[in-house]
């Protein structure tokens, strides 16, 4: 059995879409590439879970599959007595419809997280839209007025003869109860993710976009960018923070860390001084160093030593030693 499972890819590996891309990153196309590697050190890239995932695979852990119920799906749609390509008849259907659908979904309990939109023309491919929404809703107002947005850029191909609305992605409608007090300060407001849903409609869902850090010990790789209207966002997010970082950090880190001269103190062996394009900077006082070391994974290994400097005109800079070659560089400027 476990020689079976040795050429199947890796993407047999139920979990995260990165662990593949990793793997065959580093290499490891198969599930006898990735065995052939200690657990331990999977386990210290990705954590616990894909370890977990491993002695699914090969049945060392038992693992409990919940029976498939899928959820009936909630579509509606109208035919017109005659092609038409008028706004006002179009926009009065999609009213209609949203009304019924969201009916049809307070009854279930669900709310619609994304909703298709499709136009029917005769001989022609059909033209579909799709509404993302952050929290799951059941208020056709709002839906409609999103619509309405995405109306701004739709150019039908034709005399429309069937409108259909469907439902993608639905989930449970979030009851909360009222407070005299502020809201919670990690839960953003129904004004924010209503903008935010306003902006996604009228510029595109890949437009907006939100930073997040990863737990990841190379300064260029801590920060990564995502959409803020993805459904995934309360999983992928972590309690990782600026201030839980070993050390400052930069406001501004260069994406290519620039090559500099340093002068080091004798024989302290810290950074006296160091040039940047064409400027000689003296240093006055300095913090560090803060080793930072990737794993293998990385593919180039990472191993420096950081320090934060402050010259005498009072700048604050973020630079690095690398311990494999000697170099310095500067990487952040505070």
């Amino acid at each position: 059995m476990r020689y079976w499972l040795h050429s199947l890819p890796v993407e047999a590996i139920r979990g995260k879409e990165e662990w593949h891309a990793t793997c065959h990153e580093l290499g490891c196309h198969t599930i006898g590439d990735v065995l052939r590697i200690p657990l331990s050190e999977w386990e210290e890239r990705f954590g616990k879970d894909f370890g977990i995932r491993i002695q699914q695979l090969l049945g060392e852990r038992e693992e409990i599959l919940p029976p498939y119920h899928p959820l009936p799906k909630s579509e509606y749609s109208a035919y017109l007595e005659y092609p038409t390509a008028l706004a006002e008849i179009i926009d009065g259907h999609i009213s209609a419809l949203l009304h019924t659908l969201t009916n049809d979904l307070l009854k279930k309990g669900q709310g619609a997280l994304e909703l298709v939109i499709t136009f029917f023309c005769d001989d022609i491919k059909p033209l579909s839209i799709t509404i993302n929404l952050i929290h799951p809703t059941v208020n056709a107002d709002k839906l409609y007025s999103l619509f309405q947005l995405h109306k701004e850029h739709l150019r039908l191909p034709g005399p429309i003869t069937q409108i259909s609305v469907a439902v993608t992605c639905a989930a449970s409608l979030e009851w909360g109860q009222s407070t005299l007090f502020h809201p919670s300060a990690t839960s953003p407001s129904r004004e924010w993710t209503e903008l935010l849903e306003r902006l996604a409609a009228r510029l595109g869902k890949e437009r907006i976009s939100e930073a997040f850090l990863e737990p990841d010990y190379a300064p260029e790789y801590v920060t990564r960018w995502r959409s803020c209207l993805d459904r995934e966002r309360k999983q992928k997010s972590s309690s990782l923070s600026f201030s839980s970082l070993p050390g400052a950090r930069p406001l501004r880190l260069l994406n290519n860390p620039a090559p500099i001269e340093v002068v080091m103190g004798i024989p302290s062996g810290h950074p006296y001084r160091f040039f940047y394009r064409g400027e000689n900077k003296e240093i006055v006082r300095f913090w560090g160093p803060e080793r930072i070391e990737t794993g293998w994974w990385r593919g180039d290994t990472i191993l420096r030593d950081y320090y934060r400097v402050e010259t005498t005109a009072g700048e604050h800079f973020w630079i690095y030693r690398c311990l494999y070659t000697g170099k310095w560089f500067l990487h952040g400027i505070f």
